[in-house]
């Protein structure tokens, strides 16, 4: 199972069942709609465990003698565990009935200078200003519009390999 939340070649976080790498089980959500899957548990009730480093922390250009945060946020391979991992899918399946079935349209823009506010998008804020165009998530959308339509069905995959166990972070 494996799907691409994001239409765009955008940087993204890869979620891999740790155990079942071979079999292919994998998530995909972009920069933007990974933090807000999160936020959006978060506010049906997931209270994040925090991941753990995975088994290549070490080397992956990181300090060995920087102590792991639990970060779910990056894409070092950490490990989220299956009892988080079930808690995650919790949530997140509560959310489901507040997220419309139907497609809500203006989910991507053409961001403006003044709405660049990662550190990714402010790197082309002159590119911008000069007349470039930075397509990203729409700033001012609920996670709700966000995941609409046919992301609602990715939503729910992605709740069915959180189902499975632990997952990793790539």
């Amino acid at each position: 199972m494996g799907f691409d939340i994001s239409s765009q070649n955008k940087t993204g976080l890869n979620l891999t069942m740790s155990e079942a790498i071979e079999i292919g089980d994998y998530a995909r959500f972009n920069i933007d709609a990974w933090p807000m899957l999160l936020r959006m548990a978060r506010s049906y009730g997931w209270k994040p465990a925090g991941t753990q480093p995975g088994p290549d922390y070490a080397d992956h250009n990181l300090k060995p003698t920087v102590e792991w945060d639990g970060t779910y946020l990056t894409n070092d391979g950490q490990v989220v565990m299956a009892e988080d991992a079930a808690a995650l899918a919790d949530a997140i399946e509560r959310a489901l009935p507040d997220i419309p079935d139907h497609e809500i349209t203006g989910k991507m823009v053409s961001l403006r200078p003044d709405q660049l506010k990662s550190e990714i998008d402010l790197a082309f804020r002159d590119l911008i200003a000069e007349g470039m165009s930075l397509i990203a998530t729409n700033p001012d959308m609920s996670p709700y519009e966000l995941f609409s339509g046919e992301m609602k069905q990715q939503v729910i995959g992605f709740i069915k390999l959180c189902r499975k166990g632990s997952f990793a972070i790539w």
